[in-house]
Formats: C-alpha cells, structure tokens, sequence
C-alpha cells in the first residue's frame, strides 16, 4: 500500500499528487467556467468584450488573398455548400477549440510533473479569448511539436510540419514565431535528414515562403470594407450589433504604416497610466522566470540544463515580437504554452541527439551554457520559490492579464 511519503517516477509524493490532481482540475474548471460566461454574454447581452473576438473569423479570401484568411474561407465554404450559418459555425468550433486546448494543456503539464503550474496555466490560458483563433493556433502549435518529436521518417515528418506550419500562419502569422524558432533547433540537431547541421533547417522553407507571403498580402481598410459588406446579407442583423465586425477591420484594416512606426506607437502608449513599455519590460521578465524555475521530471540534472538552455533559446527568439504587440496577455499567453508545449511533448532521447549536434556545432558556447544551467538545475526545489513565484503571476494578474475584461 502506498503511504503519503513514497515518491513516485516524476518525484512527487502521493500526497503531493493528489493535491496536484485536484488543483488542475480546479484550475480547468476555473478557465471553462470564465470564457463559458462570457460566451453567455455574448449570445445573452450582446456587451461582452468578448463578442468582438467573433469578427476575427469573418476575413477570407473575397477580396483576394490577404493574411488571417484561411478561418473564414473555411466558415464561408460551409455556409455556401452545406448552408451552416456563420455565427454558429464560428461560436460552436471556437468554444470547442479552446476546451480541447485547455483539457489537453492540463493533461500534458500534469504528465510532466509540473506540480504548481495549475496556477501559472489558469493565468496563461484566462488571458486568451475562447471566442478568437487563439486555441487553434496553440492546439496546431502542439500538433507540430509532437510530429517532429515523434513521427518517423524523413519525408513525412518535413511534409507534415510544413504543411502544419503553413496552415498555422495562414490562420495568424504570430504561430510562425511560436514554432520556427524550436522547428529550427529539432532540425539542427536530426541527424536522420543527413545534411550539414547549418543546411538541415531549409527542410523547413516552404513553411519560411509561406510566411513572407503573408507578411507581404497584409490588407488595408477599403479590403476590410468590402469584406464586410460580403457578410452583412448573410448574418443576421444580431451580429453586426454585437460586434460591430471591429475584428475584420482591426485585423487587415489597421495595417499600414512600417514596423518602426508600430513599434513606436506601441512602446509610446499607455494602459490605464501606465506606459506599454513597463508592461512589455514585466512579460519578458516573467517570460524569462519559467525557465529558470520550472521544476519537471527529470533522470538526471543534465536533462534540466539542456531543456532550459533549449527553452532559453526558444523564448530569445520569441522576445522579438514583444515590441510589436500591445495585448501582452495574449501574447505572454502563447509564448509561455507553446515554449512548454514543445519540452513537453519532445522525448528527452530526442533532445540529447540535438545537444549532442549543437555542441558539435557551436563548441565551446554550447557547453559553457549547459555547464551554467547544470549547477542551477542541480539545485533543490525550495518551498520559498514556489510560493514566490506564485505570488509574482497571482500579484500583477489584475492589471496585467485583465482577464475580468471576458466577464463584464
């Protein structure tokens, strides 16, 4: 019989994992229960922010190819062919996604032995909308990490990625940057594809010329009008006085200007008197605190150092984007799942092989990393630790994932 004490495979005692059991299930309850009304809001009220999120699914491919387009033509194809109304077609596959992401999250982290990230995934997860493309674009983004890391073969795990990643960047280009730079290290370090270590990643350039052309096809605001003036016949006038259609127009309409600019108007402004770019300085800091403190299962220390050199590489390429997004909640949101996505559904033999590569590659700047992360991952996991950072998400959750916003 099993007493409290006894530590199982992950190192965690019995007791401890009951505990754990129950605060996933809690933390999953907690993320349905919130998006749930506001989805009853949406349908009920018609004043959740929420119902803006709607809109998001309405840009196809009407007025030409443009980014974001591929949800829609989808939603547009069902209605025309087998007469599925819009509205529900889009609410009924939203709810759905984001459900599927947020038992599938809960389940893998748990298999890890992640055992205080039922707080930091509730706080992750709150900050994304059940109503946007954002589940989609995560559930794809673990869809990729478990084909690279599991499928055999050559050609069929490169088919498969690139057409997982094509798609990915045709529903939101911000899934490029959530899984190329990962993608990248994996074909750097497969040494079944028989290729120069720096040559291996071109395996991936269909995926690369799919993202400049999205980029390139951005829309503009008269493209946005008109594709809006497409699905005023068809929805019911219930619609356009929920949402007004602001997705359409905030996704392809607001487009213009360089990066510069973007970057600029961004850093520039503020949220509730305090400037953007001390919200952005919080989310990277954060954003760097999980690899330095993510306790997981592990045989031995060195499979802490090279997963957190692996993920300290994966968020630097990440962090690049941060000055161009405003709605930090999101984006630290798919930074934070899809960086843990990929440790988790990855086999640690697979990770050696890349380590292995990598140091073959890099030399002397691999293996002063790895020594580095050695001695902090040969550290014991203190109390103290946990319920600081803890206390880090939970403290700044109110005025920093203002998930309330889904509710009111």
């Amino acid at each position: 019989m099993e007493t409290a004490n006894e530590v199982n495979d992950k190192g965690i005692s019995v007791k401890d994992g009951r505990i754990m059991n129950w605060a996933f299930g809690l933390g999953a309850l907690l993320c349905l229960a919130w998006k749930a009304i506001g989805v009853v809001k949406v349908v009920g009220e018609r004043s959740s922010n929420e119902g803006i999120y709607l809109t998001t699914w309405l840009v196809d491919y009407s007025q030409g190819y443009v980014r974001r387009g591929l949800c829609g033509q989808i939603v547009r194809f069902l209605h025309e062919t087998l007469g599925v109304e819009p509205q529900w077609t889009i609410l009924a596959c939203s709810v759905a996604l984001y459900g599927v992401l947020v038992v599938l999250c809960f389940a893998v982290f748990r298999r890890r032995g992640w055992c205080w990230w039922p707080i930091m995934l509730t706080v992750c997860l709150g900050g994304l909308s059940a109503l946007n493309r954002d589940a989609l674009v995560l559930l794809t983004c673990m869809v990729c990490y478990w084909v690279a890391g599991r499928v055999r073969g050559v050609f069929a795990r490169y088919l498969l990625l690139n057409v997982l990643v094509v798609t990915l960047v045709n529903v939101h280009e911000i899934g490029f940057f959530l899984v190329f730079p990962f993608l990248s290290i994996l074909c750097m370090g497969d040494v079944d594809a028989k290729l120069p270590v720096f040559v291996r990643p071109t395996l991936l350039l269909p995926s690369c010329m799919a993202f400049f052309l999205v980029a390139t096809f951005r829309g503009n605001e008269d493209m946005a009008s008109k594709m809006v003036a497409g699905w005023r016949p068809i929805l019911p006038a219930w619609w356009d006085g929920v949402t007004g259609f602001h997705g359409v127009h905030s996704d392809i309409g607001s487009t213009g200007g360089s990066l510069l600019a973007k970057m600029v108007e961004i850093w520039g402004g503020e949220w509730h008197g305090v400037p953007n770019a001390a919200y952005m300085l919080l989310a990277v800091v954060a954003f760097y605190a999980i690899a330095s403190t993510l306790p997981f299962k592990a045989q031995h220390v060195r499979e802490k150092a090279i997963t957190r050199v692996l993920l300290l590489v994966q968020m630097a390429a990440l962090s690049v984007v941060f000055p161009f997004y405003n709605d930090y909640a999101r984006l630290f949101g798919f930074c934070a799942m899809s960086t843990l996505a990929c440790v988790a559904l990855v086999p640690f033999e697979k990770w050696q092989v890349v380590a292995r590569e990598l140091s073959r590659a890099f030399g002397g700047v691999w293996h002063y990393a790895e020594a580095a992360w050695v001695k902090v991952a040969a550290r014991k996991w203190l109390p103290a630790r946990f319920v600081a950072i803890c206390a880090l998400f939970v403290g700044v959750q109110p005025i920093y994932f203002d998930i309330p916003t889904s509710v009111m």
